[in-house]
Order: structure tokens, then C-alpha cells, then sequence
């Protein structure tokens, strides 16, 4: 099954909910948190993220009810008078990378969501002389075995995770561009 699938590539089966309506996906901390030998006690479960489309296969394939679509977190704000659903970082991957496989309608909230954060980012961008369209990626940082590190990159204000605020300097994030 896909679901069984994506707990083998996940690494850690215990990252997958059973006992909530919905799954729950790995968040992006949870690496960091196994590495620190604990599990992140957040649920990865909004519906501006990838867990959008994990839930969507799994309902299309018959291994979750169709209610789990409507136990996604909705987290709500607004950006320029438009209503916008929180992501875990604020980061372009979040809410567009499903809509490369899912079906989006006009209009409805996930469409002028998904629009919203790309005009926050570009307005965001334009703020900062930086490029706009941040997501997950590598950054100049290593850790003892000399490996870069990863972590998601977002705006401020479209994350619900506390850890966006670890945002770093944007000269150090790009020192290509200078």
C-alpha cells in the first residue's frame, strides 16, 4: 500500500498517526528531533502543505474516509485583505507543491490561498532585495561531519511553526547573488 510505503521511506513509522482521523506526516523537524533522540509532538496536518496531498492519495486509493480531508488544519490569516491558510514555514514548497498532482478550482480557498502567498512573497522579496519564492533548502551551515545543513525557509507571518523566526541573515542565504 502507498501509505505503507511512505512510512518505510519516512524512516520512522511511529511519525504516522493511528489514532487520529488524518495522518500525520513527518514535519520537517522531525530528523532534528530523532536525532535528538525524541519525537516531535506536532502534527503535520495543515492543509497548506504537503500533508494536503499525502491525504489526498490516501482518500483516492480507499486507505483513509473521506472526513480525514476536512481534519487538515485550517489556520487562518490575512495578507493584503486576502484570507490565507497558514503553512508550517511560510515557504513557496508548501503550498504550491501539490498543485502540481492535485486538481485546484477557482476561487476557493486553497486557489486564492496559494495565490496570496505568492504575492506575499514577492511583496516580501521586493522588502528585502532578495529573491522571492523561499523554500526548503541548503544553507552555510555544517554540522560535525562537514554535511550542509537543510531547513525550511519561509516568510514571516504565513508560518504557523515558531521556528520560521530562526530566519538568518539573507546576505548569508545568498551569497551567490552578491
Amino acid at each position: 500500500m502507498a501509505i505503507d510505503r511512505l512510512r518505510c521511506n519516512a524512516g520512522s513509522s511511529p511519525a504516522w498517526s493511528t489514532t487520529s482521523s488524518t495522518t500525520r506526516a513527518p514535519s520537517p523537524d522531525d530528523r532534528l528531533q530523532r536525532q535528538r533522540a525524541r519525537r516531535d509532538s506536532g502534527y503535520y496536518d495543515l492543509l497548506a502543505s504537503e500533508a494536503r496531498l499525502v491525504t489526498f492519495v490516501a482518500i483516492a486509493q480507499g486507505q483513509l474516509p473521506q472526513e480525514s480531508w476536512f481534519a487538515l488544519g485550517r489556520l487562518l490569516t490575512a495578507t493584503g485583505g486576502e484570507p490565507i491558510l497558514l503553512s508550517w514555514s511560510g515557504s513557496m514548497f508548501e503550498y504550491l507543491m501539490p498543485l502540481l498532482v492535485m486538481p485546484t478550482y477557482e476561487n476557493t480557498l486553497i486557489d486564492r490561498t496559494c495565490t496570496a502567498a505568492v504575492v506575499r512573497q514577492i511583496e516580501y522579496g521586493k522588502q528585502r532585495d532578495v529573491p522571492w519564492g523561499m523554500s526548503e533548502s541548503g544553507y552555510n551551515m555544517v554540522d560535525v561531519r562537514l554535511n550542509y545543513q537543510y531547513r525550511a525557509f519561509g516568510v514571516p507571518g504565513l508560518g504557523s511553526n515558531a521556528g520560521w523566526r530562526r530566519i538568518w541573515s539573507w546576505r548569508r542565504m545568498r551569497p551567490h547573488l552578491r
